[in-house]
């Protein structure tokens, strides 16, 4: 019997961008679904954390309250969604790295 190949998970920003695609959005648009702000440094500081997380793919950014709850509040998706696919990608990548070191 071989050995289990294990399944490629993909970093939740690929998902997050494909659903972008697919609704023709841009960030832009998800902080407009995403508001009310109602400080300039809140609508700042989330907007720097979805641009970080979608850009930076590593397994030390971790995907926060921020960027969960703005991408739900935009997507009408619940934020465990978002939670429940960085945390597996996480975990898997994390068992990869340390099988390949």
């Amino acid at each position: 019997m071989s050995e289990p190949i294990p399944a490629v998970l993909f970093h939740p920003a690929e998902i997050i961008e494909e659903e972008l695609q697919e609704r023709d959005w841009t960030l832009d648009d998800v902080m407009l679904n995403s508001g009310p702000y109602y400080e300039q440094k809140e609508y700042g500081i989330t907007r720097l954390a979805l641009e970080l997380y979608l850009t930076v793919r590593e397994t030390d950014i971790l995907m926060d309250d921020t960027v969960a709850g703005a991408l739900s509040r935009a997507l009408d998706i619940s934020p465990r969604f978002f939670w429940s696919l960085h945390n597996n990608w996480r975990v898997a990548e994390i068992a990869r790295n340390q099988t390949t070191a």
